[in-house]
Order: C-alpha cells, then structure tokens, then sequence
C-alpha cells in the first residue's frame, strides 16, 4: 500500500527515486495507459490504498478517502493531471483494487502532489486511522450498509413487517450510540471488527 511503501525511505529524494516507475518492476501487470516515451513511463507511481478482495476494512478505506482529499486540488483526467484515480478489476469488477497514479517528476523536478503524499506518509501508522473523523464517518457507512442489507432478512425470519419507518428507527438507534457508547477512533481495526459485530447482535435482538 502506498503510505506504507513512501515510508520505507528515509528522504523524499530517495522515495521519489524508489517510486518512480514502480510498476514496471511488478510482474503479470499490465497499464494500458503505459507511454511509449521511456521517460514519461518512469515519471509515475501506481499505487493500491483499498484492496476490496481483501475486505478493504475501515481504516484502509477511510485512509485512502483522507489522501484522496489531500491531494484533491491535483486530480483529475488525462495526461495533464498530476493525481489521476487508479483502480484494477478482479473478476470483472473494476473496483476491486482502488488507489491512484501520481506523477512523481514532472520538468526533471518532484511535484508538489509527490511532496504531499511522502508528507502523509510521515502521519501514517499501519493498521491506525489518519483521521478519527473520517473513520467514523466510514463506520457508520459501513454499520449501514450491512443493518439495511440484513434488515429485510432479518424481518422475514423473525415474521416483522419490513418498512421505511423500521429503517428510520434503526438509524436513529444507531447514530445515538455513535455518540454514547461506541467510539470508533479508539479502536484498531481488529477491534472494530469485533464491536460492530457485537453492535449487529445487539441490534438484531431489539428487533424481537
């Protein structure tokens, strides 16, 4: 991942060297936006943040939200844009693998979107949110995401009508212990795991 990667090196210059063309060492890989300048191939990174096949958990995913807003004033489409969105497909579906394309020398000199993400780099610990504020907003995603898929499920077996209101009032339920009981930013991840699994049993038995 990428933060990871920028951290192995001790100075910008040496990550910039490092990161440089980094796909063209990867094996059974191919970018069909490769140039065709040698050059201008060894000017970029390619980078993975989010690996869905892997489940892409909360902190993987808010973190790759955070850099992507820190770099936001580079992105955008074509060769012009120093941060391009990057994403691989596994199995025919093109998000499975999520992260971006930064040109690392543009005029023989490190970009400023280069700079910003070996800076974040120097933030990042591994396996640690890079914001309590993003990771929360991701977790109440996340806890929305599987309640609204299971809920249906869950009236049917338990013979509940299914409805809006049903929804709504889960919802405020759960919105109420984010801000009580259930604080994800002292969490690790592992740990998140094991709570939001205990907020769904939980959830699951005030249906009854």
């Amino acid at each position: 991942m990428l933060l990871k990667e920028l951290q192995a090196f001790r100075t910008l210059e040496e990550a910039a060297e490092g990161m440089a063309g980094n796909y063209l060492k990867w094996d059974h890989f191919v970018y069909f936006g490769q140039p065709k300048d040698p050059h201008k191939a060894k000017s970029f990174l390619l980078a993975y943040t989010v690996n869905h096949i892997n489940g892409g958990g909360a902190c993987e995913i808010s973190n790759h939200e955070v850099l992507r807003k820190y770099l936001e004033m580079y992105i955008g489409e074509g060769e012009d844009a120093l941060v391009n969105d990057f994403s691989s497909d596994f199995c025919g579906d093109k998000k499975m693998l999520e992260g971006f394309k930064i040109v690392v020398y543009k005029d023989g000199q490190i970009t400023d979107a280069f700079r910003r993400a070996y800076f974040m780099s120097r933030k990042y610990k591994d396996g640690l949110p890079l914001s309590d504020k993003y990771f929360k907003i991701v977790c109440r995603r996340e806890i929305m995401r599987d309640l609204n898929y299971e809920l249906p499920h869950i009236c049917e077996k338990l013979k509940l009508e299914f409805s809006t209101e049903l929804i709504g009032h889960v919802t405020d339920v759960i919105m109420e212990d984010f801000s009580t009981e259930f604080e994800p930013e002292l969490l690790g991840e592992d740990e998140y795991e094991r709570a939001l699994k205990d907020l769904s049993d939980k959830y699951k038995k005030s249906l009854v």
